[in-house]
């Protein structure tokens, strides 16, 4: 286009806002390179073509609701073109562009807007050049939601930092979890989708009701295509490492050790006792014994949750030390209600990693242990459980009843900071010393599942009249009486 020829196109304000609000997401958010601030326009053959790239991520998006005149390629500022769409009143949006300048009109409003030269603007891989493979947008959609939160994402490995498919395989990993995705039923070529590009590409798939996507590749760039738009990503510079091979293949055919649990159920334990995880490692250890998972934390203020779920394991107690946060996301894998996990023996300083597996699903996966909080954690698991038997509130001192043994003694010093006393039947873990007034409980905390449970503490008549007294004298004397019944009829004392 010269600056002495008229360009120009014109459609509803409507269209033009969804195409431009599905180009926008490819605009980098800082001007490191002004050029790249604006939408690539393309008019002409009676279709529109608006491109937006930050050079790592490109979005086409076309449409033939538009009347063009002329042909031709302009530039137009993607924030403020978007702006002037979203504040402009419905009906026809007109667009002419002379001597390097556009006249925007949309009902009684205009706006003039100078225009960079397109002459420099990077060149894309052009859409009609790509073949693409037709598949189904749901089950890929949902193989990359599976798969892309055991990408890594730090940095440490640039070759890591990517989702791969290969065979039908969908994999993302690190140096200490592995997610595999297996995809029946559908052709995909072999690919490699760089991480920066999974979360926006995961948005847009989601934003569409199509049953087929088509994946292309260009020289140096992957397309997606979603109906009228077409999403790229550049390739990654480095071949994807097997890690498959180095990470999931071998706990699959050495766990032999069936480990089977809710799902429901684990995912509601790890949610709570969570809540006490160290910050740092998001620690917690599973307790595996014949029958049941106890659940356990610990963090650096030696805050501590426990809570037992029941589960099917038929083998030696074990004690394992994992990333929470990487446990729940690799529970996303299976399925079903119910969840298997595969375990092998531990073996010196290498302990055995917990693999999931789902083969009705197609999915398995598999994260590694924490060694370095495993003594911490197997210090919190070693104390004993029981229920409360009773408390002298007025003494301060109170008795568990521990599981399959005899009555502790408990003081009130001993219990969490601000509970100051027991309510009977509720279950606590709690460590035991011999003194020299016999076996004591030390460090006694409440189970994840009795804290929401416990009755709230109740004052006696003399400790609310006490806290009458930071009232002002007037009101505390005038009104002591009605407080007081007040409180006895909403059973706030006793």
């Amino acid at each position: 286009m010269t600056d002495e020829q008229i360009l120009g196109f014109t459609a509803k304000r409507f269209h033009l806002l969804q195409l431009v609000k599905r180009a926008v997401v490819a605009i980098p958010g800082k001007n490191i390179y002004p050029l790249l601030a604006n939408f690539q326009v393309v008019v002409g053959d009676g279709r529109l073509q608006v491109t937006a790239t930050d050079m790592e991520l490109s979005v086409v998006s076309e449409s033939e609701l538009v009347v063009c005149s002329g042909s031709g390629t302009l530039l137009l500022p993607a924030k403020r073109f978007l702006e002037i769409l979203t504040s402009a009143a419905e009906g026809d949006v007109s667009v002419k562009v002379s001597a390097g300048t556009a006249s925007i009109t949309a009902g009684t409003a205009s706006w003039s807007l100078v225009l960079q030269s397109s002459e420099d603007y990077p060149l894309r891989p052009a859409v009609k050049d790509i073949a693409f493979t037709e598949v189904s947008r749901a089950k890929f959609l949902a193989a990359l939601v599976l798969a892309r939160s055991a990408a890594s994402r730090d940095g440490t490995n640039p070759r890591l930092m990517a989702i791969s498919i290969s065979g039908g395989k969908v994999i993302a990993g690190s140096h200490v979890r592995l997610h595999r995705v297996i995809l029946s039923g559908i052709v995909l070529p072999d690919i490699q989708i760089p991480i920066g590009a999974v979360d926006d590409l995961v948005r847009l798939l989601k934003d569409s009701s199509l049953e087929e996507i088509g994946i292309g590749e260009a020289e140096h760039d992957l397309a997606f295509r979603i109906g009228s738009d077409v999403f790229m990503s550049g390739k990654l510079a480095s071949e994807y490492p097997d890690m498959e091979k180095r990470l999931l293949t071998p706990p699959l055919l050495s766990n032999k050790d069936e480990l089977r649990v809710d799902k429901s159920d684990l995912v509601a334990a790890i949610k709570r006792v969570r809540i006490t995880a160290d910050a740092g490692s998001a620690a917690i250890g599973l307790r595996i014994v014949p029958g049941a998972i106890r659940v356990i934390s610990q963090d650096q203020n030696h805050n501590t949750a426990c809570e037992e779920i029941p589960a099917q394991w038929s083998h030696r107690q074990r004690l394992l030390v994992v990333n929470h946060e990487h446990l729940a996301d690799l529970l996303g894998l299976a399925e079903g209600p119910q969840v298997l996990f595969v375990l092998g023996e531990d073996s010196g300083k290498r302990r055995s990693p917990l693999v999931l597996k789902d083969d009705k699903a197609g999915t398995a996966g598999v994260i590694g242990q924490l060694a370095v909080v495993l003594i911490e954690l197997a210090r919190v698991e070693a104390m004993s459980t029981g229920v409360v038997k009773a408390w002298m509130e007025d003494r301060g001192f109170g008795f568990i009843t521990e599981d399959g043994g005899s009555d502790v003694f408990v003081h009130v010093k001993q219990l969490p900071q601000g509970v100051k006393q027991l309510q009977p039947d509720t279950r606590v873990m709690f460590e035991k010393k011999q003194t020299n007034r016999g076996v004591q409980a030390f460090g006694v905390m409440l189970d994840a599942d009795s804290g929401p449970d416990d009755p709230p503490d109740f004052l006696t008549e003399k400790e609310f009249l006490r806290d009458l007294n930071g009232l002002l004298p007037p009101l505390r004397e005038v009104h002591k009486q009605a407080l007081l019944d007040i409180a006895r009829d909403h059973g706030w004392v006793d």
